[in-house]
């Protein structure tokens, strides 16, 4: 029974130390923030890719309309697609970090969004 107790009060307070030392862990520097980027690419008519910098100025990129006639067209959706990742790439490049995506689908036109940050 003792030696239970023992181990019991060790391993607590080697918790609790741990656990103190996680707590109080550096935190960034103040002296950097974090900076937002958000591209919606909308796809049906029109078909665009909209970038917004983190000084809300937006730009607008015409892309392929994926559906022509009623039918997908491949060779568009691949366009797009190259595209879509030549940005993102070129985002990564400059430091940019990919942190949330969103898909969302109204009535014809499909919406995706892609938040980036970047610490300054």
């Amino acid at each position: 029974m003792k030696k239970t107790t023992k181990l019991t009060i060790i391993f607590s307070t080697l918790l609790v130390i741990s656990l103190t030392f996680y707590a109080f862990k550096s935190l960034p520097d103040e002296g950097k923030k974090n900076v937002y980027m958000m591209i919606t690419i909308t796809e049906g008519k029109p078909a665009k890719m909209l970038i917004t910098d983190e000084n809300g100025v937006s730009t607008e990129m015409d892309i392929e309309c994926i559906g022509r006639f009623g039918r997908l067209n491949l060779k568009d959706i691949n366009s797009n697609n190259k595209s879509i990742v030549l940005k993102i790439n070129s985002l990564a490049a400059d430091g940019w970090t990919l942190v949330n995506t969103t898909h969302v689908i109204y009535g014809d036109l499909s919406f995706t969004r892609y938040l980036f940050v970047k610490q300054k």
